[in-house]
């Protein structure tokens, strides 16, 4: 057991070793529990952040940002409000998706995503620096995890300080007066009518077959013989020219 929580804290030591080099005027403070969970979520959306583009919050310590994440079944969500070099408050979506293939072909692993500005401010700094102090899960006693369901990230940055804390479908908590609360907030920011409009036209715009993004579940697009044709002979296009 003693050996066990030895490495359990060189690894967190290590870990904020490497996220302190990379924002050098920033406190971060991402918990690290026995299963890795956070970590896991961290590394994984620092990927995703790479990929889309999308604002390292590490390394903005004179900056305030409040980004949460809804990692679902088949099109995961990316919510940021943030201020501009003016003060002037901003609010953005971004969907996301990754591409599936049939079982006989080779992955393609390309990912389609679009970033939205909203037209409207979402919540006061005050009311998010509120759900900010609620702890991460692993800190919540009687928080359970699963294999599938839906996990939340917070990613917050404000006076020079960054935290990162992940939840497990809060829907699914009980009676945990933490997760009654989060429930609510994320429902407040994803069933916005803005934001839902905007999820609606993605989907129309997603260019793949089947696609799914990390869940179990996969969207399948009901097709005709010449049309799902097209789509493998688009496939096999791209992965030509990404071998050349």
């Amino acid at each position: 057991m003693l050996k066990g929580l030895l490495k359990l804290i060189l690894t967190a030591f290590l870990f904020l070793q490497v996220l302190n080099g990379n924002a050098q005027n920033t406190h971060i403070e991402i918990p690290i529990n026995t299963k890795g969970d956070t970590s896991f979520w961290y590394k994984y959306n620092a990927d995703l952040i790479r990929k889309f583009g999308l604002i390292d919050i590490t390394k903005e310590s004179d900056k305030f940002y409040f980004r949460v994440w809804h990692h679902a079944q088949t099109i995961s969500s990316i919510v940021e409000i943030y201020q501009t070099e003016d003060s002037i408050s901003r609010s953005s979506v971004t969907f996301f998706t990754k591409e599936i293939v049939p079982e006989n072909e080779n992955a393609t692993n390309r990912y389609f995503f679009k970033t939205y500005v909203l037209e409207n401010n979402l919540f006061t700094r005050g009311e998010l620096t509120e759900v900010n102090i609620i702890p991460s899960e692993e800190s919540i006693k009687g928080w359970s995890q699963g294999f599938d369901g839906v996990v939340y990230i917070i990613e917050n940055l404000e006076g020079g300080n960054y935290s990162f804390k992940s939840y497990w479908t809060p829907a699914v908590q009980g009676d945990l007066k933490q997760a009654i609360y989060l429930k609510k907030f994320f429902n407040e920011i994803f069933d916005l009518t803005e934001i839902k409009g905007l999820f609606s036209a993605f989907i129309k715009l997603i260019p793949f077959e089947m696609y799914n993004s990390g869940g179990p579940s996969i969207a399948v697009r009901i097709l005709t013989n010449k049309q799902r044709k097209a789509y493998r002979k688009e496939r096999d296009a791209f992965r030509k020219q990404s071998t050349q």
